[in-house]
């Protein structure tokens, strides 16, 4: 079981975006491990405005270069 935290940003279907979310997750992690994936559960954390998604840009980033 997977579990996937995301922000959808407003003004798209919430039920949508999870749905997209957990559909690409399962055949991706399927495709790399060649595994099956019993589910994957989506967790709506937050609903981004545009004010915050510029915030939330400058963050990704420094996230992006402390992952890799």
């Amino acid at each position: 079981v997977l579990e996937i935290f995301i922000n959808v940003e407003y003004g798209y279907k919430i039920s949508e975006v999870a749905r997209e979310v957990q559909s690409a997750v399962k055949k991706e992690v399927e495709t790399m491990t060649d595994m099956q994936v019993a589910a994957v559960n989506v967790h709506v954390l937050n609903i981004i405005q545009e004010k915050e998604k510029d915030k939330d840009k400058d963050k990704e980033v420094i996230e992006t270069e402390i992952i890799e």
